[in-house]
């Protein structure tokens, strides 16, 4: 495995994140830019240290870097004025019930468009009654009797009327959208407002192409604009049928008188159009240029012509009085109104600009039920600007139940500026219960900004239990930016059937935002009690986000505290979370502790510290845990990569103790009874009796120097050198060095014994007459295979052969020799005489250590004619260990 790189000059590499006293072997080669490469080194040998003071000096230095250390040694942080700061925080505060809380705000939304129904219709009723230049007067009077009812009905009513009106044949208000109108780029709509594209020339906007509109018909043109800024004024309204806009056809405006928030209404006559029959599309030039700061909005557009009109004043009563078998019934309604229609033509009310007074009084009893109710409705509008005063009182009562409301509301509007204050109030009793509730809700909304404080109080009883309820809440919104306090307190106490139930509740939170940010407290209290158990619970949570290109960062502390109680057993929980989070990255820690016992003499206690980090889907986990179970068994446990214990010194703080990477670290350890699988020694190990001179007791010391009184080695002993006084027993053995001794018995060189034997040819074939035998090896040091003298001879006086003798060892030919004929000769008594040829053949072959096996051949081999005789003398192989020559000085001629 290749480990590293190191790029020139540099010559060092260091291998970090080892576990102590752990070796591991090393080579090393170049390699040039271009790719080449060299050999690789021998391999050589590193160890990481085994000396536990050097890695409690580098663990001491990095732990005081961490904030878990200072955090350690830091001093405790008096928490008393942030304690006594929240309790008399949540002393003031009440609860919240949601659900009661609609319910009677949707009873003001019902009771007060009850009433301006009811008020708009008879207002509805007196504006289209009359739509001339009149004044009237007129009464009705009824009078009916049957045998089941008695009505009696007065109505009088006295209007008048006069004025003109603006009869519109295209308007166009841009209260969302832009309408269908383009432009010199496309429009936008701003706050209800149409705002043409910037433009450096001719920032201009033009209606719809497909108008249609009488051109002899409508010749006034009316539009709402708002001066941003200071744009220069190029006023000019255009027009089109079915060609192009050009330079005949158009209008030069001149700029109008502009109120104190740039707003003026722009009027235009007679605009000269009528050479054309239809006018199918509208330009308005404002400007001659146009930017981001400097710019003009167009409220609403209208194309049409003046007509008559009314400005109307009306007065209306009404009285009946009934009476049937069973019920009797009285009415009087009372409606005032007066309008200014300016420009409206139609006979909606809530487009009008007009005043209203409403008033009913209505009493009711039939033979179950009496009933009263006043209803009042005080509402004026000029423009878009409205005020308006609305107010119910009610009584209800029949044989089983009594019942009195009253509602008031107050509404006041200028453009989107909006104020209303609404209260309410009921009161409720029959035979088995009495509630009351209070209701009262003040709102202020300017464009985008909005304040809004609500309170609501409960109050119930019946003949089992006993309810109190007050919610508060107040509410800030500035563009998005948001600020809001929801108090509340709900107590119950039930006792029905023997069966006690008491419950109380109050909830608090605090709450600021802006569109992408937000702060809230939230502190919850709840108790709860019946015959048999009891539980009580608070929690408190702090929590802040902040948004941010598509990520979310949030922070919160969450705290939880519970005790529960029953005739069995009682149990107190606390736990405590702090959490801070950017997206889906994370870091938690949480504090639980836990007691519990029951009746049975069972007890358990369990204390914990977790810190959690998460990143890409991956959780780390540190923690402390420590408890008591029921069984009586106790634990004290510790996860982290790293455990560490200091001892506080006048001179700082000294690291005792080090767990880390799985090891331990120790700066002084007494041991009375020790069992250890594996140990390293980082400076020496000795005998208590060691006295240094070597004499008494033993000592190792970390460079492997080690005395000892008398050791048993049962495995291998490898020495460098040394001395033996004595018998030395060994069943093997390798001696890398020289071996001196006086006298040597065993086995120094190996002999193998060749036989001989006679050789035939056979005419005109290859023959090979041969001797083999294979030698096993494998031993650790280099030998010399050797065949001293391998002898054959001719007996043949004459061959038509050629044959060879040969030594082969692993395959390849060591020796080969040709023989010669045997020869024939007189003596000096001229007696015949025959010589044999003899030919002697020696070999030998270096073999490496620990190679093998060897396979030894001596043969002849050749081909002869059938007469040829050949004879191969007894012969031997020697297997030596390789020495290095100790000769010298040869010579010879």
């Amino acid at each position: 495995m290749l480990l590293a790189g190191v790029p020139y000059p540099q010559q060092i590499y260091q291998q970090l994140g080892l576990k102590a006293g752990v070796g591991f072997w090393y080579r090393a080669r170049l390699v040039d830019r271009t790719g080449n490469k060299s050999a690789w080194t021998a391999f050589i040998q590193g160890s990481s240290s085994s000396d536990a003071a050097d890695y409690l000096l580098d663990i001491d230095n990095q732990i005081k870097q961490t904030d878990a250390y200072k955090d350690l040694v830091s001093d405790i942080t008096d928490l008393g004025e942030d304690i006594q700061s929240a309790r008399d925080d949540i002393s003031t505060v009440t609860t919240e019930s949601a659900a009661t809380k609609a319910g009677l705000a949707k009873e003001i939304t019902d009771r007060k468009k009850a009433i301006t129904d009811e008020a708009a219709a008879r207002g509805q009723a007196l504006l289209t009654e009359k739509n001339e230049r009149v004044a009237d007067i007129s009464n009705v009077n009824q009078t009916i009797q049957t045998t089941t009812e008695s009505l009696a009905q007065q109505i009088a009513q006295v209007s008048a009327g006069t004025g003109s009106q603006f009869d519109p044949a295209k308007i166009w208000y841009f209260d969302s959208t832009v309408e269908g109108w383009s432009g010199n780029g496309t429009p936008t709509i701003v706050n209800g407002w149409l705002r043409p594209a910037n433009h450096a020339s001719d920032p201009y906007v033009a209606s719809p192409a497909t108008l249609g509109i009488t051109a002899a018909a409508y010749r006034f043109l009316k539009l709402r604009i708002r001066k941003v800024g200071a744009p220069a004024w190029a006023g000019e309204i255009r027009w089109r049928n079915t060609a192009s806009f050009n330079e005949t056809n158009r209008f030069v405006v001149a700029e109008p008188a502009y109120n104190a928030d740039g707003v003026a209404t722009l009027e235009c006559d007679d605009i000269p159009w009528l050479a054309e029959t239809t006018i199918n599309q509208i330009r308005l030039d404002l400007s001659s240029k146009q930017d981001a700061t400097n710019y003009f909005l167009i409220d609403w557009v209208a194309i049409g012509r003046p007509t008559p009109g009314a400005g109307m004043a009306a007065l209306q009563q009404e009285t009946t009085a009934r009476v049937t078998g069973d019920q009797a019934e009285a009415t009087a309604r009372e409606t005032l109104a007066t309008q200014i229609r300016g420009g409206y033509t139609g006979d909606d009310p809530s487009k009008l600009a007009s005043g209203l007074l409403y008033t009913e009084r209505q009493a009711r009893i039939t033979a179950q039920e009496a009933e009263v109710t006043e209803r009042k409705k005080l509402e004026s509008t000029v423009n878009a600007n409205q005020a308006s005063v609305t107010q119910e009182l009610a009584t209800l009562t029949t044989a089983q139940e009594a019942q009195a409301t009253t509602l008031s509301g107050l509404q006041v509007t200028v453009g989107k500026n909006t104020a209303d204050i609404t209260t309410v109030t009921k009161a409720v009793a029959d035979n088995n219960k009495a509630q009351t509730t209070a209701l009262a809700a003040v709102k202020a909304t300017t464009e985008q900004n909005t304040s809004d404080i609500s309170t609501e109080t409960t109050a119930r009883t019946n003949a089992d239990s006993a309810l109190g309820r007050r919610i508060d809440t107040l509410k800030v919104d500035v563009d998005g930016n948001t600020a809001s306090r929801d108090a509340g307190i709900v107590g119950n106490v039930t006792n029905a059937l023997a069966s006690f139930t008491a419950f109380s509740e109050q909830r608090v939170t605090y709450a600021v935002g802006e569109k992408k940010t937000m702060a809230e407290i939230i502190e919850t209290r709840k108790t709860a009690a019946d015959a048999t158990s009891a539980v009580a619970e608070q929690v408190t949570t702090l929590k802040a986000t902040v948004e941010q290109n598509g990520k979310t960062n949030a922070a919160a502390i969450t705290r939880i505290d519970e005790a529960v109680a029953d005739l069995e057993s009682a149990t107190a929980t606390s736990i405590e979370q702090v959490t801070a989070a950017i997206d889906d990255t994370n870091a938690s820690v949480q504090t639980t502790s836990e007691a519990v016992a029951d009746i049975t003499g069972k007890l358990g206690a369990q204390w914990g510290v977790k810190v959690q980090v998460e990143a890409n889907g991956v959780k780390r986990i540190a923690g402390i845990q420590l408890g008591i179970d029921a069984t009586g068994s106790s634990n004290f446990l510790i996860s982290a990569d790293t455990f560490a214990v200091y001892n506080p010194t006048t001179k700082g703080q000294e690291l005792v103790f080090a767990a880390t990477g799985g090891q331990i670290f120790l700066q002084s350890v007494f041991i009375k009874d020790g069992s250890l699988d594996n140990t390293k020694i980082g400076n020496y190990i000795q005998s208590s009796t060691w006295d240094g001179t070597g004499n008494i007791g033993w000592h190792i010391n970390k460079s492997g120097y080690a005395v000892f009184n008398n050791v048993t080695v049962r495995g291998t002993v490898y020495a460098t050198n040394g001395e033996f006084r004595g018998t030395i027993y060994a069943t093997d053995g390798d001696f890398k060095g020289t071996v001196y001794a006086n006298k040597i018995v065993g086995d120094v060189v190996n002999m193998f014994s060749f036989p001989g034997g006679r050789f035939r040819g056979d005419p005109g074939q290859q023959r090979d007459f041969y001797r083999q035998v294979t030698w096993a090896g494998g031993v650790p040091y280099d030998v010399t295979i050797a065949v001293p003298t391998f002898v054959v001879w001719n007996e043949s006086e004459a061959y038509n052969g050629s044959l060879e003798a040969y030594i082969n060892i692993n395959g390849r030919d060591i020796t080969v020799v040709s023989l010669g004929l045997k020869l024939s000769y007189n003596d000096p008594n001229s007696v015949s005489r025959q010589v044999n040829s003899y030919v002697p053949v020696t070999g030998s072959l270096d073999i490496p250590a620990n190679s093998g096996p060897v396979t030894i051949r001596i043969g002849l081999r050749g081909i002869t004619s059938g007469s040829t005789h050949m004879d191969m003398q007894p012969s031997m192989a020697l297997i030596t260990k390789r020495n290095s020559p100790n000769f010298s000085g040869y010579s010879g001629n």
